[in-house]
């Protein structure tokens, strides 16, 4: 391939991964219309999902947002019968958050249709090509982070940069964590919540810097 058609399929590739996001984005926003929540509630239920349980405090990291309104959102998600906080039994401090049984299956109904399909059309693809389509799916995450960081720099105060730079390194963390065997994520769990309350101090020390 000449290195003029390599920087076309590069385009097209770029111009595909676009209209990808457009269309999921028309997704979300009629997920949420027929559940009844706004959008950013729509993305944490997701996360929550995702992850199965999550504790607030990755919540707040996963989604980008502050402590105080992953909390509104939580009680939002809450009160519609869509999330439930549940205390961990070994460790009463701890609350964990989870999608409710009726969440989960009105999310299967809305997603079940689309992933069947996926599957019918990805049949056709060997087991390496969907290593391969993962792998450009996970280096895609990590360009589009790594460009958020430089544009939140253009705007982000001495204080928001700080805290940026720390929730993406428990991002980073959380994102390990999921792809951990079930039998170490106690310890990974403990090590995450050392690094909240890490955060924590860090936070409050750069408030006090102004």
């Amino acid at each position: 391939m000449s290195s003029g058609d390599r920087e076309r399929v590069m385009r097209e590739l770029g111009e595909a991964v676009r209209a990808y996001q457009n269309a999921l984005d028309k997704a979300d926003d009629a997920v949420a219309e027929i559940l009844g929540i706004n959008r950013t509630d729509a993305r944490c239920l997701d996360i929550v999902d995702q992850h199965g349980r999550i504790t607030a405090g990755q919540l707040a990291v996963e989604a980008g947002l502050t402590t105080g309104a992953v909390t509104a959102v939580v009680d939002r998600l809450e009160r519609v019968g869509l999330i439930r906080r549940v205390r961990d039994p070994e460790d009463r401090r701890k609350v964990w958050l989870e999608v409710t049984p009726a969440a989960a299956e009105a999310m299967g109904e809305l997603f079940e249709p689309m992933m069947a399909d996926a599957r019918r059309r990805f049949d056709r693809y060997s087991t390496k090509d969907l290593e391969m389509l993962t792998g450009f799916v996970h280096q895609t995450i990590e360009i589009t982070e790594a460009h958020n960081e430089l544009l939140r720099g253009r705007t982000d105060t001495k204080l928001d940069a700080t805290i940026r730079k720390l929730h993406n390194k428990m991002a980073a963390k959380q994102r390990k964590l999921m792809a951990t065997p079930d039998r170490v994520r106690a310890k990974l769990d403990a090590k995450q919540m050392k690094l909240e309350a890490k955060l924590d101090k860090k936070l409050g020390r750069a408030k006090r810097e102004g």
